[in-house]
């Protein structure tokens, strides 16, 4: 017997509060009061600047968030008590990732800059310049050994994460890229860019595999399917689209969103997709089938990242509205 999935705030962590704190209750298109869940959200701090990045540690300890004011924050789970702050760079920080071994935290900026922090203390290990412009896409290898940055210069880089040394420079796309991302074997890197691409490299040599088109828009996030298989990305075209990596074909088109997709997500057991975008909605498909589960509202900006706990239990969305909200994936 299937387990009833039902999507609940259980709380919202940073509130865009300029007063007393006030609760604010999401909605959702399904019925939570008949399975018992109380959708209710609990302030627990106040914050005044937009949240662009989040991204959960893998023992689900900790989640971290890129903020306006150039800042890293970092803030407890489950309970969403702050940890630590600081400031990491100039400028808007778009692109972050933790490294498997919980050794990394990685950001990405709009000062063009790439910095490697010890996740632990927040202290500075690399700091790495060899992007043009702004840099909008992380990614970390599983083993933690390399890493991948792109942005608006059409480059994707390659580094060795320990030592800080640039190790390949690819000239991926011929505008803007938004999103890259290893896939679980470490075998291909995927770029999406403004030109309504999706390229897949060999990681090792930097050479292309397969280029993907069928988006109409930019594309803005790419997620890998646990078993490498499949690869999800959602587009300013408003699609959520599926891919199979052995054909190179669309396997599913998920329509929904009534604005840009900003960020999609897969589930640790691969079973869900979570999107994301301009309409303010967080939305939640069956992998398998495609289907529309659920519309999670309550944001009051765009919706720019998502993340999913190691254990699959929780889904954070970040916005410009100056929240993260934690959703409870099973009741």
């Amino acid at each position: 017997m299937v387990r009833q999935q039902c999507w609940r705030v259980v709380c919202i962590v940073l509130l865009l509060l300029m007063g007393g704190c006030q609760q604010q209750v999401p909605r959702s298109t399904a019925a939570n009061s008949a399975s018992g869940c109380d959708p209710s959200p609990r302030p627990i701090t106040r914050f005044l600047k937009s949240v662009y990045a989040i991204a959960i540690s893998p023992d689900g300890k900790l989640i971290a968030s890129t903020n306006a004011d150039g800042s890293v924050k970092t803030w407890h789970l489950p309970t969403a008590t702050f940890d630590k702050s600081w400031i990491a760079h100039r400028s808007l920080i778009y692109g972050m990732a933790i490294s498997k071994d919980s050794r990394y935290l990685v950001t990405g900026s709009d000062d063009h800059h790439v910095k490697v922090w010890d996740f632990g203390t927040g202290k500075l290990i690399h700091d790495l310049q060899a992007h043009q412009t702004t840099v909008y896409g992380v990614s970390i290898a599983a083993d933690s050994r390399k890493l991948a940055t792109a942005g608006f210069d059409g480059q994707v880089i390659l580094w060795d994460l320990a030592t800080g040394k640039l190790d390949r420079q690819i000239k991926a796309h011929n505008k803007f890229i938004y999103t890259v991302a290893f896939s679980p074997d470490q075998k291909l890197l995927a770029s999406g860019s403004e030109d309504h691409q999706i390229k897949l490299w060999q990681a090792d040599r930097g050479t292309v595999v397969r280029t993907l088109s069928g988006h109409r828009g930019a594309i803005m996030s790419i997620a890998f399917h646990p078993s490498g298989n499949l690869l999800v990305s959602g587009s300013s075209d408003q699609m959520v689209k599926i891919w199979n990596m052995q054909t190179g074909q669309v396997v599913q088109s998920l329509a929904g969103h009534e604005g840009a997709i900003y960020s999609v997500a897969v589930s640790p057991d691969g079973q869900i997709i979570a999107s994301s975008g301009a309409d303010n909605t967080v939305k939640v498909w069956r992998m398998s089938t495609g289907k529309l589960l659920q519309s999670l509202t309550g944001h009051r900006g765009l919706v720019i990242s998502l993340a999913f706990s190691p254990d699959g239990q929780i889904l954070a969305s970040s916005s410009i509205d100056g929240t993260i909200k934690l959703w409870h994936t099973k009741c």
